[in-house]
This record gives structure tokens, C-alpha cells and sequence, in this order.
């Protein structure tokens, strides 16, 4: 009726469609409720022990250069305002960049520290959903700016900036790589709680069983998709998609291409191979497109240092690979090299693994690779492969491996001497040698009854620091030089040691009852006495000889075998070798651990009548097994063992959700076959 009292002006549409609405109103309290709690960020300068102090900072974070403190704060609506500020350290000097947002996230300097990036969420009216923007700071103006929101003509319709997606740049800086997401629907809130039924739905050919499911919901509900910013004109490109959903960007972000991998058409494969094969896709990151490179491959797709090759190991075909990134061909390069490059201990009913590689040479020239003992220098494009060590290894019964003491190295140089570790399968000793800089057989350097852990170099001098100790010695920090020959101790963890007995360790060895030569390892009690008799715990899970001259100490143990607990009270303790045949996991054991066990009773100091053994899990398994078969044993302790693989094969393994029918038919439980 005012209306009619009152007419506005014809020109006045008052249509809906053109009437833009009004936020709802809001009250301090609610605003303050909806805004992330801040807390006081104290600065110290560590000279001068000066401080400063910003109030309400909810995120920070320095730039690798120290020249930059970004602090993002809360404020309080009064006297400290909401905001986003950077901090030049060496002047003092605060420049707000960003003003208002009720969030902050994820604030990300390049490695120069002259680019800066954030989302910032500064919609205040929303309850039930946040939106992030991307923004930038170039280094040069006064503000930042918001290059990318749910609107940007790039973005997938109904997608926004995922404030759970990783926010970085290139090394180079020639791209800021960030996640997008579909909105997620938006729960009713206006329904209470115990009103709103709670349902999960599964069907039989669901990709995911039910339980992983449930397991993944919340990584699932926080999936971002990969896309870029290219720095020199601020395009946004997207790279990952649902068809997508898993991008790599080689070369730290800066290749002139980027793989996507698609594992959903095989999901449900996982549940009886334990992986899922995928899609491998080649995305140009200048424009999204996306071309297939390889269906349902199975292996690890890795890159060159340089980006020249892609590469991997085929467990099926058991040799390396690589393929030109130019021409798209691939090279079986290890077919014709006469050895094996797989684990030829393989004991499991699957594809076995590679024993690894050095990494690549110059300029992506070389691919060095191991066998058993040796290191190969494999050439990529031509037929000039080689045995970089020369064969040593094997004819020594020594094994070779890379030793990389410059923790940001890519390419190895090996026109320069390297530093290799060792090891002996006969003696069980570690060490180290060189090789390289046109030496043509590696130089042992050092050798012994330990078992040595590389920690650091040095930066410009030829100073080394190893981890070093046995089971009698107990691991501690040692300083070298660059031949190894002179060892100076700088750590003593644990003087206490002294005080108590302790022990020793021995390599053992015997013959399995189907002809197999075995190993194992015995723990003799400090002042072993052979004329005497002793009881012996027996103790296994898989191999364990490898691990003559490791280092142990004394610690609580719920259902395995501490040795040094056990040895230091006159037990002796025996952890034999087993290895298996292909469906028949519980007589394998039994065919190695009982005649291990004979041959050290029959050598006389064993008490025949106080003899126990204990697994845990597997080897919980394999205990529940010889109580079956043997009365050898006076006691034994069985730690979360399955005893009926049976009913255990349908089982879930509730911290993945996953189906233990994969472990019962393809991996540790060596079943083989389906039942």
C-alpha cells in the first residue's frame, strides 16, 4: 500500500533478477566465532636479543634467504586488523599486502624470495562453506593479487582454489603449481543431529570395499587437482581432472611436460594383487591436454634428472627400461648383459623387486644400475653398457652401492672419485671404497666387523661422519677422513653398558631338510662356556644373517625377543635363515628352523630340554605352526599370530580397510593361488 501511496520512478527495475542481496547481518560475537583463533608471534633477533611482538598470527612462515617474515593475523576487529603482512628482516619495516580475510593459508615464498603466494578466504557471511582465492605477491608492489578464484575463466565449472592442495613454485619459478577441487555439497544444518539418519551404502562392485571406504572418506573429501599459474603472464592452466586425478610435474615443477596417472579402472584389482595398475598420461602444462602413453602399466614410472627419459623396472619382463621422452621409443637395457638385475632371493609369489639403481651421470648420459654385487653403467641410447666395477663384486662375493654425500646432488659425476659402501656375503662385514675419476676397479678404503651407517660430509672439507657399532659395541658416532683410515669416537650414549654382561654374535650355518645350505646367527652369552650347557630361545621372522654385526639395545618388548635382555641372563639366542617354497609357508619353516636348532643341540652346549622359540606376527604364525609337528621345543610364545589362514584369508586390515587376500595369495603369506 506504501508503494501504491509512493510510486518510484519508472526507470527503477524492481525485479528480482537485478536486485543484488544484501549480506545477512551479524553480530560481533558470530563474527568472531567464524574467524581462526590468533595467537602472539614473538621476533628475536639473535644478535641483539631484541623482540618484537605481532598479535593474533595464525600462520607464518620466513623465506629460504632470511629476508622475509610473512605473517598472516586474525585481528581483532579493533585495535589489531585482519590482515596479511611481510616483514623485511633486515630493515624492520611492515608492508601489509593483503587486508581483511578471515583466513590465511599455506604461505609460500619461491627459493629467490622475490615471489609469494596465499589463499585467503574473505568472505565473512559464509557458515558453511570457505572459499579461497589464490593470491600473489610479486616482490614489487604494495599489495597482492588475486590471480585466481571460483570464477576464473579457466577454473572447471562448479570447482574452486582447494585450501587442502600443496601451494609451491617451480625451482625455476616459471610456474606456482596449486590444487582445485569440486565445492563439496553442503550440509543442512537447519536439520539437529539426532534427527539426520546415518547410512553407508556399498555394493559388490564397488571399486573400494566398503571398509577402505571409510578408512579414505576423509582423504577423499580433501582430494585437490593439480593446476598451475604461469608466472610470466599469470594464465592459469589445470592440469588434473576426475579421468586424472593424480599429476607429477618433473624436474621440481619445471619440465616442458608433466605426468598423470588414472588407477581407477583397476581399483578393484588391489584387493588380490595388493596394487592397482594405471593410466599413464603425458599432459602439455602450457595448455592441459592430456595424450595416452601407457595403459595399465604396472611398474614405477620415474624421470631423468634432465627430463630426456622416462624409466622404470619391470617386475614381469625383470629388466630396466627406458623411453625417450622425443621420440617415445623404449630400450630394454639390461636383455642381453648376461645377470640378473631382481632380487634372485625372491621368495614370494609376485614379481620381484630390482636390487636398485645409482642414479644417472652427466647430462643424463649414463644409467647406473645394480645386480647382486656390481654397479652397471647402462647407456641409454646405444649398445655401450658396461660393468662399472668391473665385475669385483662378484668375483669377491662383495656387494657395491652408491653412497651419496651431497644430499642435493642430481647427477652423478663419476669422472671424480665416488664413495661406494660394500658389504660381504661371506664375512658379513661393511665398509666403504671409491671408485671412479678413471680408476678401473674400485679402491677398498675400509672394512670391517660392523655395520656402518653414512651420516654426513662435511661441506668443504674431506671430513666424513659414520654411525658405527656390532653387537657387542654399541653404535656411536665417528668422525673420519676421506681414506677412512683414522677414526676418531665422538659420541658415548651409553657408558652404563659396561656394567652389565653382555655378548657376542657368530655366523652359523647348517643344511635345510630339503638340501638348502642356511645361515642364521647365534647370541652367546658374555664368558661362553662350550663345555657347558645352556638354554636357547629361538627367534624368527623371515632372514636375519644379513644382520651378523648390528647394533642392539636393551628395550621393552610386548611379544619379539630382545637379544641383549635374554643374553645378558645366560640364554643363548638363535635367529635361523628360512626360506620358502611357493604354497607351502608353514613346512618351509619348519624345514629350516628345526634342523638349525638340531645342528646347534648336537654341537653340545645346548640344553636339549630348555629350548623355546617365539615369533611375532608371521613369525607368530610359523610358531603356531611347529607346535604342530615337533615336541622339540619346551615353550613357545606366539605374538599376534594367525593360526588359520583360512578364515584369516577374508580378513580386513582395519588401518587401510584393505582385504588380507592379496597378502595371503601374492606376498608374505605365499599361498600362491586363490583358495
Amino acid at each position: 500500500e506504501k508503494e501504491k501511496e509512493k510510486p518510484k520512478p519508472a526507470k527503477t527495475d524492481t525485479s528480482k533478477s537485478n536486485q543484488k542481496p544484501e549480506p545477512p547481518t551479524s553480530s560481533p560475537a558470530k563474527e568472531k566465532a567464524k574467524r581462526e583463533e590468533g595467537t602472539t608471534l614473538v621476533l628475536r633477533d639473535l644478535v641483539t636479543g631484541s623482540e618484537r611482538e605481532f598479535l593474533f598470527v595464525s600462520e607464518y612462515a620466513f623465506d629460504e634467504k632470511g629476508r622475509y617474515l610473512a605473517i598472516a593475523s586474525v585481528g581483532n576487529d579493533s585495535t589489531v586488523k585482519a590482515g596479511l603482512s611481510l616483514v623485511d628482516l633486515a630493515s624492520g619495516s611492515v608492508k601489509m599486502i593483503s587486508k581483511g580475510g578471515i583466513a590465511y593459508k599455506n604461505l609460500t615464498f619461491n627459493k629467490e624470495g622475490n615471489w609469494f603466494a596465499f589463499l585467503v578466504d574473505r568472505n565473512p557471511y559464509n557458515d558453511k562453506q570457505r572459499f579461497f582465492d589464490l593470491a600473489i605477491w610479486n616482490g614489487k608492489g604494495d599489495s597482492a593479487k588475486v590471480v585466481v578464484d571460483q570464477k576464473h575463466p579457466a577454473m572447471p565449472k562448479d570447482w574452486m582454489v582447494s585450501e587442502h592442495g600443496t601451494l609451491r613454485f617451480s625451482d625455476k619459478s616459471q610456474r606456482l603449481i596449486f590444487g582445485t577441487a569440486p565445492i563439496p555439497a553442503t550440509m543442512d544444518t537447519s536439520i539437529v543431529e539426532m534427527d539426520m539418519a546415518k547410512l553407508d551404502v556399498w555394493h559388490w562392485q564397488d571399486k573400494d570395499l566398503q571398509p577402505m571406504q571409510l578408512v579414505n572418506l576423509d582423504r577423499d573429501k580433501k582430494k585437490s587437482y593439480t593446476a598451475v599459474i604461469r608466472l610470466k603472464d599469470l594464465a592459469m592452466i589445470q592440469l588434473g581432472n576426475l579421468n586424472i586425478p593424480n599429476v607429477q610435474l618433473p624436474l621440481d615443477g619445471d619440465a616442458s611436460f608433466a605426468l598423470g596417472f588414472n588407477d581407477q579402472p583397476y581399483r578393484m584389482s588391489s584387493s588380490w594383487l595388493g596394487y592397482s595398475p594405471q593410466d599413464v598420461y603425458m599432459i602439455n602444462p602450457e595448455n592441459g591436454q592430456a595424450s595416452l602413453l601407457h595403459q595399465a602399466f604396472s611398474d614405477n614410472m620415474l624421470v631423468s634428472p634432465t627430463g630426456k627419459f622416462l624409466y622404470w623396472f619391470s617386475g614381469e619382463q625383470k629388466n630396466w627400461f627406458v623411453q625417450a621422452l622425443k621420440t617415445k621409443t623404449i630400450r630394454n637395457l639390461t636383455k642381453e648383459l648376461g645377470v640378473a638385475f631382481y632380487d634372485e632371493a625372491h621368495d614370494t609369489p609376485n614379481e620381484p623387486n630390482a636390487y636398485g639403481q645409482m642414479g644417472w651421470g652427466v647430462n643424463d648420459e649414463t644409467f647406473f644400475v645394480y645386480d647382486k654385487y656390481d654397479i652397471w653403467a647402462l647407456d641409454p641410447v646405444a649398445t655401450n653398457s658396461k660393468n662399472w666395477t668391473a665385475g669385483v663384486g662378484r668375483s669377491q662375493n662383495m656387494r657395491y652401492r652408491y653412497q651419496r654425500v651431497d644430499p642435493d646432488e642430481k647427477n652423478i659425476d663419476v669422472s671424480k672419485s665416488v664413495l661406494l659402501t660394500t658389504f660381504s656375503y661371506t664375512s658379513k662385514f661393511g665398509g666403504f671404497a671409491r671408485h671412479g675419476g678413471g680408476q678401473s676397479t674400485p679402491t677398498t678404503l675400509w672394512s670391517g666387523p660392523y655395520s656402518p651407517s653414512f651420516v654426513s660430509k662435511h661441506k668443504k672439507e674431506e671430513v666424513y661422519w659414520v654411525m658405527r657399532g656390532n653387537f657387542s659395541e654399541l653404535t656411536e658416532l665417528y668422525e673420519t677422513d676421506r681414506n677412512f683410515t683414522e677414526w676418531k669416537q665422538r659420541s658415548l650414549t651409553n657408558p652404563q653398558k659396561e656394567n652389565y654382561l653382555w655378548g657376542q654374535a657368530e655366523l652359523v650355518s647348517w643344511i635345510s631338510a630339503d638340501g638348502t645350505p642356511l645361515e642364521g646367527i647365534l647370541y652367546k652369552p658374555e664368558g661362553f662356556d662350550p663345555t657347558k650347557k645352556y638354554p636357547m630361545m629361538v627367534y624368527f621372522y623371515e632372514t636375519h644373517s644379513e644382520g651378523l654385526y648390528r647394533g642392539m639395545s636393551p628395550a621393552p618388548s610386548a611379544s619379539t625377543i630382545n637379544i641383549p635382555f635374554f643374553v645378558s641372563r645366560g640364554y643363548l639366542v638363535f635367529t635361523p635363515d628360512i626360506v620358502y617354497k611357493e604354497g607351502y609357508p608353514g613346512k618351509s619353516a619348519e624345514n629350516s628352523i628345526i634342523p638349525g636348532t638340531l645342528s646347534l643341540i648336537a654341537r653340545g652346549f645346548v640344553d636339549e630340554k630348555r629350548v623355546a622359540i617365539q615369533g611375532q606376527s608371521w613369525g607368530g604364525y610359523q610358531v603356531a605352526h611347529l607346535v604342530t609337528r615337533t615336541n622339540l621345543f619346551a615353550a613357545a610364545g606366539a605374538g599376534a599370530p594367525v593360526s588359520n589362514m583360512i578364515s584369516a584369508y577374508g580378513g580386513i586390515r582395519w588401518q587401510t580397510g584393505m582385504s588380507r587376500m592379496f597378502q595371503y595369495e601374492k606376498t608374505q603369506s605365499r599361498i600362491g593361488k586363490t583358495l
